[in-house]
Protein backbone atom coordinates (compact mmCIF):
# COMPACT_ATOMS: atom_id res chain seq x y z
CA UNK A 1 0.00 0.00 0.00
CA UNK A 2 1.05 3.53 -0.60
CA UNK A 3 2.58 4.88 2.39
CA UNK A 4 1.52 8.20 1.99
CA UNK A 5 -2.55 7.00 1.52
CA UNK A 6 -1.87 4.67 4.34
CA UNK A 7 -0.85 7.54 6.56
CA UNK A 8 -4.17 9.01 5.50
CA UNK A 9 -6.26 6.29 6.68
CA UNK A 10 -4.90 6.05 9.88
CA UNK A 11 -5.34 9.78 10.34
CA UNK A 12 -9.12 9.44 9.05
CA UNK A 13 -9.27 6.49 11.45
CA UNK A 14 -8.12 8.11 14.31
CA UNK A 15 -10.33 11.51 13.92
CA UNK A 16 -13.47 8.77 13.32
CA UNK A 17 -12.81 7.15 16.54
CA UNK A 18 -12.56 10.26 18.74
CA UNK A 19 -16.07 11.94 17.05
CA UNK A 20 -17.58 8.58 17.77
CA UNK A 21 -16.19 7.84 21.10
CA UNK A 22 -18.81 9.61 22.98
CA UNK A 23 -21.72 7.99 21.48
CA UNK A 24 -20.03 4.89 21.98
CA UNK A 25 -19.68 5.86 25.88
CA UNK A 26 -23.64 7.02 25.66
CA UNK A 27 -24.85 3.35 24.14
CA UNK A 28 -22.50 1.97 27.40
CA UNK A 29 -24.78 4.24 29.96
CA UNK A 30 -27.71 3.19 28.55
CA UNK A 31 -27.73 -0.21 28.79
CA UNK A 32 -24.67 -0.20 31.54
CA UNK A 33 -27.19 -2.61 34.00
CA UNK A 34 -27.41 -5.52 31.24
CA UNK A 35 -24.00 -6.80 29.96
CA UNK A 36 -25.57 -8.79 27.43
CA UNK A 37 -28.01 -5.52 25.51
CA UNK A 38 -24.21 -3.23 26.09
CA UNK A 39 -22.58 -5.49 24.17
CA UNK A 40 -25.13 -5.86 21.68
CA UNK A 41 -25.86 -1.96 21.33
CA UNK A 42 -22.08 -1.75 21.08
CA UNK A 43 -21.76 -3.67 18.27
CA UNK A 44 -24.55 -2.37 16.50
CA UNK A 45 -22.98 0.75 17.05
CA UNK A 46 -19.31 -0.17 15.51
CA UNK A 47 -21.16 -1.34 12.65
CA UNK A 48 -22.92 1.42 11.46
CA UNK A 49 -19.85 3.14 11.73
CA UNK A 50 -17.11 0.48 9.89
CA UNK A 51 -20.52 0.75 7.15
CA UNK A 52 -20.04 3.97 6.60
CA UNK A 53 -16.64 4.00 5.91
CA UNK A 54 -16.30 1.45 3.91
CA UNK A 55 -19.38 3.11 1.92
CA UNK A 56 -17.37 6.19 2.18
CA UNK A 57 -14.18 4.95 0.94
CA UNK A 58 -15.40 2.68 -1.47
CA UNK A 59 -16.26 6.67 -3.79
CA UNK A 60 -13.15 8.27 -2.80
CA UNK A 61 -10.88 8.45 -6.41
CA UNK A 62 -7.63 7.02 -4.08
CA UNK A 63 -9.16 5.47 -1.55
CA UNK A 64 -7.48 7.13 1.40
CA UNK A 65 -10.92 7.21 2.56
CA UNK A 66 -11.47 3.58 2.71
CA UNK A 67 -11.44 2.58 6.44
CA UNK A 68 -11.49 -1.68 6.68
CA UNK A 69 -13.19 -2.94 9.86
CA UNK A 70 -9.77 -3.73 11.27
CA UNK A 71 -8.32 -0.21 11.47
CA UNK A 72 -11.97 1.61 12.74
CA UNK A 73 -11.61 -1.06 15.40
CA UNK A 74 -7.81 -0.65 15.79
CA UNK A 75 -8.65 2.86 16.19
CA UNK A 76 -11.33 2.97 19.13
CA UNK A 77 -8.93 0.55 21.03
CA UNK A 78 -6.25 2.96 20.67
CA UNK A 79 -8.58 5.97 21.45
CA UNK A 80 -10.02 4.14 24.64
CA UNK A 81 -6.88 3.11 26.22
CA UNK A 82 -5.79 6.14 25.91
CA UNK A 83 -8.90 7.61 28.18
CA UNK A 84 -8.56 5.25 30.38
CA UNK A 85 -4.63 5.42 30.57
CA UNK A 86 -3.28 8.68 30.35
CA UNK A 87 0.49 8.76 30.82
CA UNK A 88 1.23 9.39 34.36
CA UNK A 89 -1.85 9.81 36.12
CA UNK A 90 -3.21 7.85 38.77
CA UNK A 91 -6.36 6.50 38.84
CA UNK A 92 -8.84 6.83 41.96
CA UNK A 93 -10.71 3.23 42.69
CA UNK A 94 -13.67 5.44 42.78
CA UNK A 95 -13.57 6.67 39.41
CA UNK A 96 -14.29 3.49 37.66
CA UNK A 97 -17.39 2.83 39.87
CA UNK A 98 -20.96 3.99 38.36
CA UNK A 99 -20.80 7.30 37.66
CA UNK A 100 -17.21 7.77 38.16
CA UNK A 101 -14.93 9.45 35.20
CA UNK A 102 -13.70 6.19 33.92
CA UNK A 103 -16.43 3.87 34.84
CA UNK A 104 -18.11 4.20 30.72
CA UNK A 105 -14.72 3.64 29.34
CA UNK A 106 -13.81 0.74 31.60
CA UNK A 107 -17.09 -0.85 30.21
CA UNK A 108 -16.38 -0.18 26.82
CA UNK A 109 -12.82 -1.44 27.23
CA UNK A 110 -14.25 -4.45 28.72
CA UNK A 111 -16.72 -5.24 25.71
CA UNK A 112 -13.99 -4.15 23.14
CA UNK A 113 -11.48 -6.84 24.79
CA UNK A 114 -14.44 -9.47 24.37
CA UNK A 115 -14.95 -9.40 20.80
CA UNK A 116 -11.51 -7.54 19.05
CA UNK A 117 -8.89 -10.28 17.29
CA UNK A 118 -6.45 -11.44 19.60
CA UNK A 119 -3.88 -8.45 18.55
CA UNK A 120 -5.88 -6.08 19.76
CA UNK A 121 -7.14 -7.85 22.41
CA UNK A 122 -3.70 -8.00 23.56
CA UNK A 123 -3.41 -4.52 23.61
CA UNK A 124 -6.32 -3.93 26.12
CA UNK A 125 -5.03 -6.50 28.46
CA UNK A 126 -1.59 -5.14 28.50
CA UNK A 127 -3.70 -1.95 29.38
CA UNK A 128 -5.36 -3.92 32.26
CA UNK A 129 -1.83 -4.63 33.44
CA UNK A 130 -0.57 -1.42 33.47
CA UNK A 131 -3.38 0.29 35.34
CA UNK A 132 -3.26 -2.56 38.11
CA UNK A 133 0.79 -1.17 38.33
CA UNK A 134 -0.41 2.24 39.34
CA UNK A 135 -3.76 2.07 41.02
CA UNK A 136 -3.35 1.09 44.48
CA UNK A 137 -6.86 0.41 45.21
CA UNK A 138 -8.07 -3.42 43.22
CA UNK A 139 -9.91 -2.51 39.59
CA UNK A 140 -13.33 -3.81 39.06
CA UNK A 141 -13.75 -7.06 38.31
CA UNK A 142 -13.70 -7.58 34.97
CA UNK A 143 -15.94 -10.71 33.05
CA UNK A 144 -14.56 -13.00 30.64
CA UNK A 145 -16.87 -14.56 28.24
CA UNK A 146 -16.50 -18.45 28.14
CA UNK A 147 -17.73 -21.07 25.71
CA UNK A 148 -19.92 -24.23 27.07
CA UNK A 149 -17.78 -26.85 25.37
CA UNK A 150 -20.89 -29.04 25.02
CA UNK A 151 -23.39 -26.79 23.84
CA UNK A 152 -22.54 -27.15 19.91
CA UNK A 153 -25.03 -27.76 17.80
CA UNK A 154 -25.70 -27.78 14.35
CA UNK A 155 -27.84 -27.97 11.71
CA UNK A 156 -28.06 -28.50 7.58
CA UNK A 157 -30.97 -27.89 4.86
CA UNK A 158 -31.66 -30.77 2.40
CA UNK A 159 -29.47 -29.21 -0.15
CA UNK A 160 -26.34 -29.85 2.34
CA UNK A 161 -24.52 -26.85 2.07
CA UNK A 162 -26.36 -24.22 4.34
CA UNK A 163 -25.36 -24.58 7.98
CA UNK A 164 -26.58 -23.12 11.51
CA UNK A 165 -23.79 -23.25 13.96
CA UNK A 166 -24.80 -22.28 17.34
CA UNK A 167 -22.91 -23.00 21.22
CA UNK A 168 -23.57 -21.05 24.04
CA UNK A 169 -21.34 -18.35 25.87
CA UNK A 170 -21.30 -16.81 29.39
CA UNK A 171 -20.21 -13.60 30.63
CA UNK A 172 -21.14 -11.98 33.88
CA UNK A 173 -23.44 -14.67 34.95
CA UNK A 174 -25.52 -14.49 31.49
CA UNK A 175 -25.96 -17.48 28.81
CA UNK A 176 -26.76 -16.66 25.39
CA UNK A 177 -26.80 -18.90 22.26
CA UNK A 178 -24.39 -17.07 19.74
CA UNK A 179 -25.67 -18.77 15.92
CA UNK A 180 -23.73 -18.35 13.05
CA UNK A 181 -26.07 -18.66 9.24
CA UNK A 182 -22.98 -20.22 6.81
CA UNK A 183 -23.61 -20.08 3.25
CA UNK A 184 -21.48 -22.70 1.14
CA UNK A 185 -22.50 -22.14 -2.46
CA UNK A 186 -20.19 -19.59 -3.53
CA UNK A 187 -16.36 -19.51 -3.53
CA UNK A 188 -15.92 -20.04 -0.40
CA UNK A 189 -17.91 -20.71 2.93
CA UNK A 190 -19.48 -17.48 4.12
CA UNK A 191 -21.31 -16.46 7.42
CA UNK A 192 -24.19 -14.31 5.95
CA UNK A 193 -26.09 -13.42 9.35
CA UNK A 194 -24.83 -14.06 13.34
CA UNK A 195 -25.73 -13.20 16.70
CA UNK A 196 -26.89 -14.03 20.20
CA UNK A 197 -30.27 -15.77 20.72
CA UNK A 198 -32.06 -16.80 24.17
CA UNK A 199 -31.52 -20.33 23.31
CA UNK A 200 -30.10 -21.95 20.07
CA UNK A 201 -33.92 -23.47 19.18
CA UNK A 202 -34.95 -19.67 18.83
CA UNK A 203 -32.01 -18.92 16.14
CA UNK A 204 -33.14 -22.68 14.79
CA UNK A 205 -36.91 -21.42 14.57
CA UNK A 206 -35.39 -17.78 12.79
CA UNK A 207 -32.53 -19.56 10.66
CA UNK A 208 -35.32 -22.07 9.02
CA UNK A 209 -37.25 -19.04 8.09
CA UNK A 210 -34.58 -17.26 6.76
CA UNK A 211 -33.58 -20.43 4.78
CA UNK A 212 -37.18 -21.46 3.33
CA UNK A 213 -39.57 -23.68 5.02
CA UNK A 214 -39.25 -26.69 1.90
CA UNK A 215 -35.25 -26.95 2.64
CA UNK A 216 -35.50 -27.03 6.22
CA UNK A 217 -37.89 -29.12 6.17
CA UNK A 218 -36.31 -32.26 7.11
CA UNK A 219 -33.67 -30.28 9.46
CA UNK A 220 -32.69 -30.52 13.02
CA UNK A 221 -29.97 -29.35 15.44
CA UNK A 222 -28.02 -32.06 16.44
CA UNK A 223 -24.56 -32.04 18.39
CA UNK A 224 -21.58 -32.50 16.33
CA UNK A 225 -20.64 -36.09 17.76
CA UNK A 226 -17.72 -37.41 14.89
CA UNK A 227 -14.41 -36.22 13.92
CA UNK A 228 -15.53 -35.08 10.48
CA UNK A 229 -18.31 -33.30 11.37
CA UNK A 230 -15.98 -31.66 13.96
CA UNK A 231 -13.37 -30.82 10.89
CA UNK A 232 -16.50 -29.24 8.71
CA UNK A 233 -17.61 -27.28 11.22
CA UNK A 234 -14.42 -25.55 12.42
CA UNK A 235 -13.92 -25.06 8.75
CA UNK A 236 -17.18 -23.56 8.44
CA UNK A 237 -17.01 -21.17 11.13
CA UNK A 238 -15.19 -17.30 10.12
CA UNK A 239 -11.85 -17.00 10.80
CA UNK A 240 -10.25 -13.85 11.29
CA UNK A 241 -6.87 -14.96 8.89
CA UNK A 242 -9.23 -16.25 6.13
CA UNK A 243 -9.59 -14.61 3.07
CA UNK A 244 -9.48 -11.08 2.45
CA UNK A 245 -13.31 -9.28 2.44
CA UNK A 246 -15.33 -9.51 -0.43
CA UNK A 247 -17.02 -6.41 0.27
CA UNK A 248 -20.58 -5.44 0.40
CA UNK A 249 -21.46 -6.34 3.80
CA UNK A 250 -24.80 -5.01 5.19
CA UNK A 251 -24.60 -2.83 8.71
CA UNK A 252 -25.92 -5.70 10.16
CA UNK A 253 -23.49 -7.97 9.16
CA UNK A 254 -21.31 -5.18 10.05
CA UNK A 255 -22.23 -5.30 13.79
CA UNK A 256 -20.92 -8.86 13.98
CA UNK A 257 -17.93 -8.60 11.72
CA UNK A 258 -15.75 -9.04 14.67
CA UNK A 259 -17.35 -10.69 17.21
CA UNK A 260 -18.64 -13.34 15.04
CA UNK A 261 -15.04 -14.15 14.15
CA UNK A 262 -13.71 -13.86 17.62
CA UNK A 263 -16.53 -16.09 19.21
CA UNK A 264 -15.82 -18.74 16.47
CA UNK A 265 -12.19 -18.51 17.55
CA UNK A 266 -12.75 -19.25 21.09
CA UNK A 267 -15.33 -22.66 20.39
CA UNK A 268 -12.73 -23.65 18.08
CA UNK A 269 -10.12 -24.06 21.18
CA UNK A 270 -12.80 -26.05 23.18
CA UNK A 271 -12.30 -29.71 23.88
CA UNK A 272 -14.42 -30.97 21.19
CA UNK A 273 -13.27 -29.14 17.86
CA UNK A 274 -9.88 -28.53 18.67
CA UNK A 275 -9.17 -32.13 19.66
CA UNK A 276 -10.43 -33.61 16.53
CA UNK A 277 -8.50 -36.21 14.71
CA UNK A 278 -6.27 -35.11 11.86
CA UNK A 279 -7.86 -36.07 8.25
CA UNK A 280 -7.03 -39.20 7.17
CA UNK A 281 -5.30 -40.17 4.55
CA UNK A 282 -9.00 -40.65 2.62
CA UNK A 283 -9.51 -37.29 2.81
CA UNK A 284 -11.55 -35.70 0.22
CA UNK A 285 -9.72 -33.17 -0.81
CA UNK A 286 -6.71 -34.34 -2.35
CA UNK A 287 -7.39 -35.21 -6.38
CA UNK A 288 -11.34 -34.11 -5.59
CA UNK A 289 -12.12 -32.10 -8.63
CA UNK A 290 -9.94 -34.38 -10.70
CA UNK A 291 -11.91 -37.92 -9.74
CA UNK A 292 -14.89 -36.34 -9.73
CA UNK A 293 -14.86 -34.28 -13.23
CA UNK A 294 -13.56 -38.32 -14.70
CA UNK A 295 -16.85 -40.06 -12.44
CA UNK A 296 -19.03 -37.22 -14.46
CA UNK A 297 -17.15 -37.54 -18.14
CA UNK A 298 -18.20 -41.15 -17.95
CA UNK A 299 -21.65 -40.86 -16.16
CA UNK A 300 -22.43 -38.84 -19.32
CA UNK A 301 -20.63 -40.90 -21.99
CA UNK A 302 -22.94 -44.07 -20.28
CA UNK A 303 -26.07 -41.51 -20.78
CA UNK A 304 -25.45 -40.44 -24.01
CA UNK A 305 -23.13 -41.68 -25.88
CA UNK A 306 -23.28 -39.61 -29.11
CA UNK A 307 -23.61 -36.47 -27.48
CA UNK A 308 -21.67 -34.14 -29.67
CA UNK A 309 -19.27 -31.93 -27.89
CA UNK A 310 -17.49 -28.86 -29.75
CA UNK A 311 -14.39 -29.69 -27.00
CA UNK A 312 -13.07 -32.83 -25.41
CA UNK A 313 -15.55 -33.45 -22.90
CA UNK A 314 -12.32 -34.18 -19.88
CA UNK A 315 -11.52 -30.55 -20.67
CA UNK A 316 -14.97 -29.39 -19.88
CA UNK A 317 -15.92 -31.44 -17.20
CA UNK A 318 -12.46 -30.68 -15.03
CA UNK A 319 -13.35 -26.75 -16.18
CA UNK A 320 -16.94 -27.18 -14.91
CA UNK A 321 -15.58 -29.10 -11.61
CA UNK A 322 -12.12 -26.59 -11.16
CA UNK A 323 -15.22 -23.75 -11.00
CA UNK A 324 -17.66 -25.40 -8.64
CA UNK A 325 -15.22 -26.48 -6.03
CA UNK A 326 -14.22 -22.83 -5.34
CA UNK A 327 -12.26 -22.72 -1.92
CA UNK A 328 -15.54 -24.17 -0.21
CA UNK A 329 -14.60 -27.07 1.86
CA UNK A 330 -14.28 -30.59 -0.32
CA UNK A 331 -16.99 -32.68 1.99
CA UNK A 332 -19.44 -30.06 -0.17
CA UNK A 333 -18.29 -30.62 -3.46
CA UNK A 334 -21.18 -32.42 -4.20
CA UNK A 335 -23.83 -30.19 -3.68
CA UNK A 336 -26.15 -28.39 -5.54
CA UNK A 337 -28.69 -25.72 -4.42
CA UNK A 338 -30.66 -22.81 -6.54
CA UNK A 339 -28.42 -20.14 -5.52
CA UNK A 340 -24.81 -22.65 -6.15
CA UNK A 341 -26.05 -22.86 -10.02
CA UNK A 342 -27.04 -18.99 -10.44
CA UNK A 343 -23.51 -18.40 -9.06
CA UNK A 344 -21.59 -20.51 -10.57
CA UNK A 345 -23.12 -19.66 -13.89
CA UNK A 346 -22.32 -15.69 -13.09
CA UNK A 347 -18.45 -17.40 -12.46
CA UNK A 348 -18.11 -18.93 -15.83
CA UNK A 349 -19.43 -16.56 -18.12
CA UNK A 350 -17.33 -13.75 -16.25
CA UNK A 351 -14.07 -15.74 -16.66
CA UNK A 352 -14.13 -18.44 -20.06
CA UNK A 353 -14.32 -17.06 -23.67
CA UNK A 354 -18.11 -17.10 -25.00
CA UNK A 355 -18.16 -20.23 -27.14
CA UNK A 356 -16.44 -22.18 -24.20
CA UNK A 357 -18.74 -20.98 -21.65
CA UNK A 358 -21.56 -21.97 -24.18
CA UNK A 359 -20.49 -25.85 -23.77
CA UNK A 360 -20.14 -26.06 -20.29
CA UNK A 361 -23.38 -24.32 -19.80
CA UNK A 362 -25.18 -26.71 -22.03
CA UNK A 363 -23.58 -29.82 -19.30
CA UNK A 364 -23.89 -27.49 -16.88
CA UNK A 365 -28.16 -29.26 -16.16
CA UNK A 366 -26.55 -32.34 -16.79
CA UNK A 367 -23.83 -31.45 -14.03
CA UNK A 368 -26.94 -31.31 -11.51
CA UNK A 369 -28.70 -34.02 -12.29
CA UNK A 370 -25.67 -36.09 -11.68
CA UNK A 371 -24.87 -34.42 -8.22
CA UNK A 372 -28.69 -34.55 -7.15
CA UNK A 373 -28.35 -38.89 -8.27
CA UNK A 374 -25.19 -39.60 -6.29
CA UNK A 375 -26.59 -37.78 -2.94
CA UNK A 376 -30.49 -38.41 -3.36
CA UNK A 377 -31.32 -35.07 -3.66
CA UNK A 378 -35.25 -35.20 -3.47
CA UNK A 379 -37.07 -34.32 -6.94
CA UNK A 380 -38.56 -31.31 -5.61
CA UNK A 381 -35.83 -29.71 -4.59
CA UNK A 382 -33.65 -30.77 -7.47
CA UNK A 383 -36.35 -28.87 -9.75
CA UNK A 384 -35.24 -25.65 -7.95
CA UNK A 385 -32.06 -25.98 -9.24
CA UNK A 386 -32.51 -27.25 -12.61
CA UNK A 387 -34.90 -23.65 -13.11
CA UNK A 388 -31.44 -21.51 -12.57
CA UNK A 389 -29.57 -23.48 -15.53
CA UNK A 390 -31.05 -21.16 -17.92
CA UNK A 391 -29.04 -18.24 -16.19
CA UNK A 392 -31.11 -16.41 -14.29
CA UNK A 393 -29.66 -14.66 -10.91
CA UNK A 394 -30.58 -15.77 -7.87
CA UNK A 395 -33.38 -12.27 -6.63
CA UNK A 396 -31.17 -12.15 -3.35
CA UNK A 397 -28.12 -11.78 -4.92
CA UNK A 398 -28.68 -8.66 -7.16
CA UNK A 399 -28.51 -7.97 -10.86
CA UNK A 400 -25.44 -9.88 -11.47
CA UNK A 401 -24.07 -7.58 -14.44
CA UNK A 402 -20.82 -7.28 -12.85
CA UNK A 403 -21.01 -8.60 -9.26
CA UNK A 404 -22.82 -10.75 -7.04
CA UNK A 405 -23.83 -9.86 -3.55
CA UNK A 406 -21.70 -12.81 -2.09
CA UNK A 407 -23.47 -12.07 1.55
CA UNK A 408 -26.94 -11.80 0.52
CA UNK A 409 -29.39 -14.36 2.94
CA UNK A 410 -30.66 -16.58 0.37
CA UNK A 411 -33.84 -18.07 0.69
CA UNK A 412 -33.32 -21.87 -0.76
Amino acid sequence: MDPEISARRERLARRTAQEELPALLEVVGRYAPDPGEMEDGLCTRLGEVMHRCDADGGSDPDRSRYLEPDRVLGAVTSAVIEALGAPGATPQAADFEPGGTLAAPWRLWEVLREIAPDAQAHALYGLEEELRSRLAAPLPESTVRRASADSLLWACDGYQSRFLITAAFERAGQVRSYAWDVDACGYEAVTVAAGFFSSSEAAFEQWQSAVGVDATATSALAPVEDDAHRRLVAALLPDVEGFGRMGGESVEQMAEYHRSRRLAQSLRATPGLAQASPASEDDPGPGLQQRQATRFADWLAAREPERDLAFDIGELAAELADTWAGAAPAELFLTCSPHRVAAKIHSLRGFYLEDFTAELLKLLPHWVRWIAEQTALPDHLLERSLAYCDGRTHPAQGSGDRELNWYARCPE
